[in-house]
């Protein structure tokens, strides 16, 4: 039996930008839906100009690390939507689509006439996904943010820090988590078009996505009137439990021991047979008491060792370990390797590179990187030409109006 392209025959016409709604779309395009990329050539998506290789290079805006991660799988075209010739063509491509997505703030879509309203007029089963930053209702409806924020008005940054220090950010983590929001109530809502052969529209708040995890934090808050702390690496209870330094510049090892058996396999491991007795360490509460000195003792021990050894040693040991892994160090892990977990793609301008699969492994369906991130109104002719059935003059009238183009402006 062939594995199945599980989206195959959906459209989505993509007109979010940085990475809350390119992160989902690409997932879409993984699992074999056709995604066209909207862009102006007015306004390119920021995270083309976000972290470029160099700045001085005439094709900058096609070198942004985060661009190109998050904007796989997809056709890419532009259009201007300020322009009545721009709306017809996006008109023409809701028409062919069964879902639009935006991540701009509340009023954009309204006020370029492309509002959920208008736009089922056009496509009654269409399904629209608005992914602001507050949603659609509320007294913070109009405000506009970045994952950062919400990073904090979501609450993970409170319970994110060293205990002594200030909250921190978690790299914008809402972001790939709205997306991931965004692909599971689009895939409902085409169910639910199965059935009923409705459209609908999903108002998604990024910052309620990230608020939503901290489910936890809230329930012990109200039956304990607990407040979590910052704990930096620690753990509410076992000891040792944190990121230890090992041979080299910035590299580490975490170390996790949940059982009195396991800190006396670890203390033998160390040659500190003596430690399994010491008043300070012999119990679990004792070792949370005396913890700053325990780790201390264990980053001695560490400091000398390459991580990996380190990690094998105490994994064989029963106890939890794991090397701290930067981005390369990701790309020549065996495990990950045997997963086939990184794939080449090609792209002009850019090169060939290895980006990572999605961890989405069916029995019996595709979700995999299909093509890299589309260049800057790369599939303009063939969608106009072979989607909305413009002739070779049309294209390149719109080509002399700026309508759209493959060079910002």
């Amino acid at each position: 039996m062939m594995d199945k392209d599980l989206l195959n025959g959906i459209r989505v016409a993509d007109l979010t930008h940085y990475r809350s709604g390119p992160s989902g779309t690409s997932l879409l395009g993984g699992l074999g839906a056709d995604v066209v990329k909207v862009e102006a050539v007015q306004r390119i998506d920021g995270f083309r100009v976000f972290n470029t290789l160099d700045p001085k290079d005439p094709h900058f805006y096609e070198m942004g690390s985060y661009f190109n991660g998050c904007n796989t799988n997809k056709r890419g075209l532009t259009l201007d939507l300020n322009s009545t010739k721009g709306k017809e063509q996006f008109f023409k491509l809701i028409k062919k689509s069964d879902v639009v997505i935006d991540n701009f703030s509340t009023h954009v879509m309204d006020k370029l006439d492309l509002g959920y309203e208008r736009l089922k007029e056009i496509n009654p089963e269409l399904i629209m996904v608005s992914m602001t930053c507050f949603g659609q209702t509320g007294p913070w409806r109009d405000y506009v943010g970045f994952g950062y924020v919400f990073d904090q008005i979501g609450g993970a940054s409170a319970v994110t820090g060293y205990q002594d220090g200030p909250p921190a950010h978690i790299s914008a983590a809402s972001d790939v988590v709205s997306g991931i929001m965004a692909v599971y109530a689009i895939v409902l809502a085409l169910e639910e078009r199965e059935r009923s052969g409705q459209g609908q529209h999903i108002d998604l708040s990024q910052v309620e996505t990230l608020a939503f995890l901290m489910g936890p934090n809230i329930i012990e808050c109200q039956t304990a009137g607990n407040i979590q702390s910052r704990m930096g690496n620690k753990h509410p209870i076992f000891a040792p439990h944190n990121a230890y330094p090992c041979e080299g510049e910035d590299e580490w090892v975490t170390i996790s021991v949940e059982s009195d058996q396991q800190w006396s396999a670890l203390a033998m491991a160390m040659g500190k047979a003596e430690w399994i007795s010491d008043e300070r360490f012999a119990t679990s509460l004792s070792r949370k008491n005396n913890e700053h000195d325990l780790d201390e003792a264990i980053s001695k021990w560490t400091r000398g060792q390459k991580k990996r050894t380190v990690m094998e040693l105490v994994q064989s040991l029963g106890i939890a370990s794991g090397a701290v892994l930067n981005g390369m160090e990701l790309l020549d892990d065996p495990h990950l390797k045997e997963r086939n977990m990184h794939k080449k793609l090609k792209r002009k301008y850019t090169g060939e590179h290895h980006y990572p699969q999605f961890p989405i492994h069916f029995s019996n369906g595709i979700c995999e990187q299909r093509r890299a991130a589309p260049t800057l109104g790369q599939d303009n002719e063939e969608i106009l030409a072979d989607l909305l059935g413009l002739t070779s003059q049309e294209i390149e009238d719109l080509r002399k109006e700026k309508v759209i183009g493959t060079h910002p402006l």
